[in-house]
């Protein structure tokens, strides 16, 4: 089940140094079943241990795992300690094979998945998932895998009845995640799409003692989508889309394309578990070629309005004109009059309703990572300009 370690790499790069741990090596016990084996070596790696197995067996060809549990830790203080938790039952491995040390089987099912541990009293359950396509060799699936390795472990994963609560008490819930991989010679694509996904904000306020939100997130099923792709060899990366949409809400929608991501440049901005992090500064040639982020309304916007005129005294109009005023006053240091008018023009159709508000970046040349270190007080009016930015609102 690739569930555990399959995360959109590729597509949301970024995200993936979020968590970056000093990890112990760590091994586990064999079953004495070399599919079995081959199939749990795939989480073993730094940091990583399949800490028990049981109930292994076979059923007409295909490989049987009653139960196991992998723990993923840090280290801390020169002790190594549990910081995640992972329980898998009713796995079956179907039409496996072995070619050489890579595990290879048409798709392995999953029943109920537990992850445990990140939070006290923090859960996350799956009923059950479908992986198809593996070709699993030793350490892919670990909290510290090599991305290339991942990618190429299989085809789709599936997860259903996704469940997220905290003491007992269920937050968020999904319908399925899904996540699935495009072998394109040399570049490597990944999608993920997260369907049907509720979040209880007014459950959350109350827990957090906050007043109910105005908007119930609960009403409106949101959906996610990452698509990415990667070309080791040459570093140039896409995220086609990084997009969040809820039906009568509205949505976000995040696309880039960045140059010098090579498979040597990986190593640095996000090294292996137990290095150091890295600074820009070491980044290299690693930087931003293009960039467009929209926002579209389809009637959150009327609610926040909403929100802001009663929290100000205002009517909906006058808050409006007093937020654009705002941020037309905020401009002034920029130097560009015409991204000025045109940026202020869009919040405010953006804010009025019914429409998408698109921002873009095209620098002239690729702006490096490291060059946002050397952008200060002095110099941020060159930001504008550097990136090449226009903005554009257009109706739904």
């Amino acid at each position: 089940m690739a569930l555990f370690a399959p995360r959109a790499r590729t597509a949301v790069a970024a995200l993936a140094a979020l968590i970056a741990w000093s990890l112990p090596a760590t091994a586990f016990e064999p079953t004495g079943n070399a599919i079995a084996d081959a199939y749990l070596r795939g989480y073993v790696g730094p940091g990583t241990a399949v800490d028990s197995v049981s109930g292994v067996g076979e059923d007409g060809g295909d490989v049987t795992i009653e139960s196991f549990t992998v723990s993923i830790s840090e280290t801390i203080q020169d002790t190594a300690q549990s910081i995640l938790e992972i329980t898998a039952r009713d796995v079956v491995i179907s039409k496996p094979t072995l070619d050489g040390d890579t595990l290879v089987a048409e798709r392995v099912d999953t029943g109920a998945v537990t992850w445990a541990g990140m939070v006290p009293g923090l859960r996350i359950d799956f009923a059950s998932s479908q992986t198809r396509d593996v070709r699993l060799i030793d350490g892919a699936w670990g909290a510290g895998a090599d991305w290339e390795k991942n990618l190429r472990s299989y085809g789709r994963s599936t997860a259903f009845g996704m469940a997220v609560s905290h003491n007992g008490e269920t937050y968020a819930t999904a319908d399925t995640v899904a996540v699935e991989n495009f072998i394109l010679e040399p570049a490597l694509q990944q999608a993920m799409a997260v369907e049907g996904l509720r979040v209880d904000a007014t459950k959350l306020a109350q827990a957090a003692g906050s007043p109910p939100p105005r908007i119930a997130l609960e009403d409106h099923p949101m959906a996610v989508f990452i698509d990415g792709r990667w070309n080791p060899e040459n570093g140039e990366t896409e995220i086609g889309a990084f997009e969040i949409t809820a039906p009568s809400l509205g949505g976000i929608k995040l696309s880039t394309r960045l140059l010098g991501l090579t498979r040597e440049a990986v190593k640095i901005v996000f090294p292996p578990p137990g290095s150091p992090q890295s600074q820009p500064e070491e980044w290299g040639a690693l930087g931003i070629a293009a960039l467009t982020l929209s926002v579209r309304d389809d009637g959150v916007a009327q609610d926040l309005v909403a929100m802001g005129a009663e929290s100000s005294g205002l009517a909906p109009d006058a808050f409006i004109a007093l937020a654009t005023n705002g941020v037309a006053g905020a401009l002034m240091a920029y130097p560009d009059a015409e991204f000025r008018t045109q940026f202020v023009a869009a919040l405010g159709a953006l804010m009025r309703g019914g429409s998408t508000m698109t921002l873009n970046a095209n620098p002239p040349e690729p702006l490096l990572f490291k060059e946002f270190d050397e952008i200060g007080p002095a110099t941020i009016d060159e930001l504008p300009q550097k990136l090449g930015l226009s903005v554009e609102s257009t109706p739904n």
